[in-house]
């Protein structure tokens, strides 16, 4: 949008394209990485929510105790990260199993056995299955290498 706006403005504007080029990937930037904590965030909550309910019954005093208990457990995950020196491309690599699973494969199973979603069976589901499936194996691949 900013290469069209950048043909159509004149150039007298006064250096407003590339301020606003530079307030947008900022702007890109924050957002994706908000996404990612607010998604990592809900998933650790629903963790030790899960956890808890095991061992206790929940309370008023638990809920307000949880964001504390979240962050805590997030410091202490990346901190070990960090001390353990974990390459994130081989974090990557280790998976992408689940993520073939869980995005590819699991969705093709469902559309084949769930009457009401017998009407999205198309060459495309084979497709996207054969893709979990090469997503699924790719991790072998990397005990294979020397």
């Amino acid at each position: 949008a900013l290469a069209l706006m950048a043909k159509i403005i004149p150039e007298n504007t006064g250096g407003f394209i590339p301020v606003l080029s530079v307030l947008l990937s900022i702007s890109a930037i924050l957002t994706s990485f908000f996404g990612i904590y607010l998604g990592f965030y809900d998933a650790l909550s629903g963790i030790i929510i899960n956890i808890a309910d095991r061992f206790i019954v929940r309370g008023k005093k638990f809920n307000n105790f949880l964001p504390y208990l979240v962050t805590l457990t997030a410091i202490v995950l990346l901190w070990g990260w960090v001390v353990a020196d974990v390459s994130t491309m081989a974090l990557l690599q280790w998976t992408v199993g689940t993520f073939g699973l869980v995005s590819c494969l699991i969705p093709c199973y469902l559309i084949w056995r769930v009457p009401s979603l017998q009407k999205y069976k198309s060459p495309a589901v084979i497709f996207v299955s054969l893709m979990g499936f090469m997503l699924v194996v790719s991790p072998l691949f990397k005990l294979l290498e020397k």
